[in-house]
């Protein structure tokens, strides 16, 4: 499945990356630039990749042209040895996350990669072998993705952009996750999350690298630890054996519930079902606690008409809570 905007948004992305390695920026250059970026996440791990491979391939392209190898290290040296050297520190975030890309990306070929999205009730698995896609569903390989619902992700061979939502790598060889805020090497198995403008990385077993976008620094992940970045900030954080049970309960097919308002336990089951619930009045403030099965609304209904006294109307394809 194709992402229309993709297109246009790696052009652009493009344009820029060109202009910021030829120089500096004008400052509406520059405030045209942030604006952009502060669109849609997306916009940032475009721009990301577009350095990645300008800076990859200036030496490619200059030999494709016929230039000799002495005289294409002789310009890439005069070019660098011109460029100003005050960068912005945005600028030396992004070069600092390109140069480990560069050393960690795995070999690629030139395909375009597969798409993938799911939906509410709707989740995914892809089995990855010897650096390419086996098929959804189908066992074997070195690595293995899982998507969780409402969630979208490109795979080119053993690299995995997550785009929107949630993911489960498992991986017996380096694999490369990308997020717009984190971008994370691992030999593993590990948790991938991004919603509202921010990504963390949960590491379950085995290991991964990342840089700090912040500051540039090698962040090494031990097992347990969280890395959960934003545009501006990094947090990390060893979790207790019961709040990665939490977070990873979706995988399954349960949902803790510790005081969460009716309303917003009913939208979490509404991503797992085709049967909807709705919530009418007052009763969405009642709080809700529990484990249940999300895959079974009917058998949380009972209980919270039985814990909170609410009643129900149930018709083909709904329920209605009052």
């Amino acid at each position: 499945m194709s992402d229309p905007g993709k297109t246009t948004r790696d052009e652009v992305a493009s344009s820029w990356a060109m202009r910021l390695a030829c120089g500096h920026l004008t400052a509406n250059e520059q405030a045209v630039l942030d604006a952009w970026l502060a669109t849609d996440f997306r916009n940032q791990g475009a721009m990301i990749r577009a350095q990645v491979v300008w800076q990859a391939t200036e030496r490619t392209a200059a030999l494709a042209a016929g230039q000799p190898e002495a005289q294409t290290r002789a310009a890439v040296a005069q070019f660098h040895e011109s460029r100003p050297a005050r960068l912005t520190r945005r600028q030396v975030s992004w070069a600092a996350v390109a140069s480990m890309t560069a050393l960690l990306w795995p070999r690629q070929s030139h395909e375009m990669g597969r798409f993938y999205r799911t939906h509410d009730n709707m989740a995914e698995n892809i089995a990855l072998g010897n650096g390419r896609e086996t098929g959804p569903g189908k066992g074997g390989g070195n690595s293995q993705l899982s998507l969780d619902c409402y969630s979208q992700a490109r795979v080119y061979g053993t690299t995995i952009e997550l785009l929107a939502g949630r993911c489960v790598t498992s991986s017996t060889a380096p694999t490369w996750i990308m997020t717009p805020y984190l971008r994370v090497t691992a030999q593993g198995r590990l948790q991938a999350s991004l919603f509202e403008r921010q990504a963390s990385i949960l590491l379950f077993s085995g290991s991964a690298q990342m840089l700090d976008p912040t500051n540039g620094q090698r962040l090494v992940l031990r097992p347990g630890e969280e890395v959960v970045a934003s545009a501006t900030s990094l947090t990390r954080r060893i979790l207790s054996a019961d709040d990665i049970a939490m977070q990873t309960s979706w995988m399954r097919g349960v949902v803790e519930l510790q005081g969460q308002p009716l309303s917003e336990a009913v939208a979490l089951f509404n991503r797992y079902n085709q049967r909807k619930i709705f919530v009418h009045g007052n009763a969405g403030a009642r709080v809700v606690i529990g484990s249940f099965s999300l895959r079974d609304p009917d058998a949380f209904v009972s209980a919270v008409r039985s814990i909170l006294h609410v009643d129900s109307v149930a018709t083909p394809g709904r329920i209605d809570l009052y």
